[in-house]
C-alpha cells in the first residue's frame, strides 16, 4: 500500500521531518536515482512488515541495523 502526503501551498519540503512510523530495524537504505535515499524499516512487533520511506535526507548515524524507535527522526525530506 503507498501513501502520499501533500503540504499545505508554499511550504519548503525540505524542512519535512521524516520519522520512523513505528519501532523497528533499519533493514536497508538504498540511495535514489534523483532524491536521496530510501529508507527500509522492518517492524518489531510483525517482523513480516516492512515500511519504505523515500526521498529521506538522512540525518548523520542512520545506518543499516541500527533500532529504532517510533518517532525517532530519521532525517529531513530531500525536497520538492
Amino acid at each position: 500500500m503507498k501513501h502520499y502526503f501533500q503540504l499545505f501551498h508554499g511550504t519548503d519540503w525540505g524542512t519535512v521531518t521524516i520519522s520512523a512510523p513505528m519501532d523497528g530495524t533499519i533493514a536497508r537504505i538504498d540511495r535514489e536515482q534523483t532524491l536521496g535515499s530510501q529508507v527500509r524499516i522492518e517492524s518489531r512487533a510483525t517482523p513480516a512488515t516492512t515500511v519504505v520511506l523515500v526521498h529521506v535526507t538522512r540525518d548523520s548515524g542512520r545506518v543499516v541495523g541500527q533500532d529504532v524507535a517510533a518517532g525517532t527522526r530519521l532525517g529531513t525530506h530531500s525536497g520538492a
